[in-house]
């Protein structure tokens, strides 16, 4: 299957695939760019169209893995030894990047 940078839900199946646990909450751009670019069978330039591309991809990411019952939450431990429980924080949208703007 080729992949390439106009096919959004593809490529946002294809990373579920390759990368189901991936915190997608901790990505940056750069970091999401890079495992795009490796997923078999991406065969485009190495850089999207434009930043707001990447934010769609991630955004369908979510979308996917949240209808599959893998939402993006982020666990941490604390450090408290007065209480052993773990904290939990959930998020329902992906982080923004800063001067990006929304839109095709």
């Amino acid at each position: 299957m080729q992949l390439s940078w106009s096919q959004q839900d593809r490529l946002a199946e294809a990373l579920w695939a390759a990368y189901p646990e991936q915190d997608r909450l901790t990505l940056d751009p750069e970091a999401l760019r890079r495992l795009i670019i490796a997923l078999p069978g991406f065969n485009d330039a190495p850089q999207p169209p434009s930043g707001a591309w990447l934010n769609k991809v991630l955004w369908t990411w979510m979308r996917i893995a949240d209808e599959r019952g893998n939402p993006p939450v982020k666990t941490d431990k604390k450090t408290d030894t007065t209480d052993d429980t773990d904290s939990v924080t959930e998020c329902a949208s992906p982080p923004c990047y800063a001067g990006e703007k929304g839109g095709s």
